[in-house]
């Protein structure tokens, strides 16, 4: 029989949600006669998932179970770089990594990929394949590239920053509003998403604004887990390789606050009676601006 290491991981202050996914990996290891040795939990608010994984690591290392269990990759990372190199480094150590709700997460290295971020420029899975979380988030991707095949960048950027945001206005309305017809009008709760990309408003410290998608952890109280910034220089993305000017660009925005346009119950993160004059000029087309504090992220 194998036995497996469980590693959990939440990103607030609470025993709850470690404790269900525990129970949940628990579960599976019993459905498939895997017997559990040991696990980690971690409450992340101050280190990145893939920090935390890392000082779980050694741990797991001094243990050498079969294989580690997780409820679902997120909780590792989504990005997929950093995804395919736990990835590898548990298989030089002969331990498999599964996933409760993805499978094998050796997929990820595979033809087969595992969309767990948003990527504008990935392929739809089949449906058979996803769940219904996924595959909302496949057709708003789908309706994403859609829309902005035919936006040019460099004039919603010049209209953010201008006295006249009526393009980025109407950018970032034909977004929501594909938004609103993937997930409805209702506000977004924990109980019914985890990850969830959405339209933003990006704002630096400097005053510098974009679009952009933003990707929350909504079982984790709207933590911020990803941002797609749309540039002068097409699509970028935090953690992806940049040329030299894409970085600079992007370092202007650091630390940069964001503000969305879809309504979700529980965000500690973002506080929308606080938006100032500049975004609410861009996002008031989108939603009332009555919500909690907008975090600074570096």
């Amino acid at each position: 029989m194998k036995n497996a290491w469980i590693y959990t991981r939440t990103g607030y202050e609470t025993n709850d949600k470690n404790e269900s996914q525990l129970n949940t990996a628990i579960e599976y290891c019993k459905t498939n006669g895997i017997a559990v040795k040991g696990f980690s939990s971690f409450n992340g608010e101050s280190d990145t998932p893939m920090v935390l994984f890392e000082n779980a690591f050694r741990k797991i290392e001094k243990e050498k179970p079969d294989v580690v269990v997780v409820e679902s990759a997120g909780r590792i990372s989504r990005n997929m770089s950093e995804l395919s190199k736990i990835v590898l480094d548990l298989q030089q150590r002969e331990i498999e990594l599964l996933s409760v709700k993805e499978g094998k997460l050796a997929n990820a290295l595979s033809g087969n990929p595992l969309d767990f971020r948003l990527d504008i420029k990935s392929a739809v899975l089949d449906d058979d394949d996803i769940t219904d979380e996924e595959r909302r988030t496949h057709r708003f991707v789908d309706g994403i590239n859609n829309y902005i095949s035919n936006l040019d960048f460099q004039e919603i950027c010049d209209s953010c920053n201008s006295d006249n945001p009526e393009l980025a206005r109407e950018a970032l309305k034909q977004m929501h509003g594909i938004f609103v017809d993937v997930y409805g009008e209702e506000p977004l709760s924990r109980d019914d998403y985890n990850f969830v990309d959405m339209p933003a408003v990006i704002r630096g410290q400097n005053g510098k604004m974009c679009l952009g998608i933003v990707c929350l952890d909504l079982s984790s109280s709207g933590e911020h887990w990803g941002t797609t910034f749309f540039t002068p220089y097409g699509i970028l993305e935090q953690g992806n390789q940049m040329s030299a000017v894409e970085q600079k660009f992007i370092r202007q925005f650091s630390p940069y606050s964001y503000w969305y346009s879809p309504e979700i119950e529980g965000d500690i993160h973002v506080d929308f009676d606080e938006t100032p004059d500049d975004v609410a000029g861009i996002l008031g087309s989108c939603r009332d601006l009555n919500d909690t504090e907008s975090q600074i992220l570096s």
